[in-house]
């Protein structure tokens, strides 16, 4: 009797050690997922940077493409006149005029061509690397939107920047480009259906001696109480049939409250938008 039992103990114990290990291999499995799909959602989102901002660049490249073969051609026909000696005052000075004006617009878009190529390298060079580096947390967040310029246009959404010019910190600048980048994007993405002027405020300051609160706010439609409850959850999305994974918010939070280590609070009236409140300390590795 007491071998039965005995023998009937051990076969439980066995099962639940079978039972257990078989829940350890599912979550590790689990976890694996989850990690996959966060760093697809990563590659994603710098994808759709680099694919915008090419988009962004043809524009002003064409414009100064087109600027210079026109003033080639103004060039041709004022050196075809000036060889033959029937070159007059006249059309020499509109054409000065001409290249005065041409200059203009040729340097004015190779500039804007330079300044998001700039950005791009700087978001781009940031979000593949982790390493500590001190900026000017407005002049950043300005890169940051410049390399989201083409879906804020498209859009037509006002998004303006408020803070102290001179405000740095020492942090993971790419953790908190891709931060900022995806608040933003997910307000475009999820906020402003039916709103005639959607507009975002990213408001920046000091929260102490040693802490920087970033706000970042729109007036788009809000959130519901139970979506506000679920928004940081891994893969919930209530944009599932538009191809939404529910990782943005998700990566967001643990951006912010681990490497970045600061705090992330959601504020949310349906119909009247949503605010997000960033805080992080000045100095990451002071901490």
């Amino acid at each position: 009797m007491v071998f039965r039992t005995l023998c009937a103990y051990g076969a439980i114990a066995l099962s639940n050690a079978a039972a257990y290990a078989k829940v350890d291999s599912t979550l590790s499995e689990l976890r694996a997922t989850q990690g996959r799909l966060v760093q697809q959602e990563k590659h994603a989102s710098l994808g759709q940077l680099v694919a915008g901002v090419a988009h962004e660049i043809n524009t002003p490249l064409g414009v100064a493409f087109t600027m210079a073969t026109h003033l080639q051609v103004e060039r041709d026909e004022i050196a075809q006149a000036f060889n033959a000696n029937q070159l007059k005052r006249l059309a020499m000075e509109q054409f000065l005029d001409k290249l005065n004006e041409g200059l203009r617009i040729l340097t004015g878009n190779l500039e804007r061509a330079a300044d998001l190529i700039r950005s791009f390298k700087q978001v781009s060079a940031d979000r593949s690397s982790e390493a500590l580096r001190t900026v000017d947390l407005g002049a950043y967040a300005g890169d940051v939107l410049k390399s989201l310029d083409p879906m804020i246009r498209q859009r037509r959404v006002a998004v303006t920047i408020d803070g102290p010019p001179g405000l740095a910190i020492t942090t993971l600048p790419g953790l908190l480009a891709q931060v900022v980048s995806n608040l933003v994007q997910n307000a475009i993405v999820h906020g402003f259906a039916g709103v005639e002027r959607p507009e975002i405020l990213i408001a920046i300051g000091r929260a102490g001696s040693d802490r920087v609160a970033i706000a970042i706010t729109d007036n788009g439609n809000g959130m519901p109480p139970d979506v506000q409850a679920k928004a940081f959850d891994p893969f919930f999305t209530t944009k599932r049939d538009s191809g939404g994974t529910g990782l943005g918010l998700h990566i967001v939070h643990n951006l912010v409250t681990g490497p970045l280590q600061g705090t992330i609070d959601l504020a949310s009236v349906p119909g009247h938008g949503t605010r997000f409140l960033i805080t992080l300390p000045v100095d990451v590795a002071g901490r």
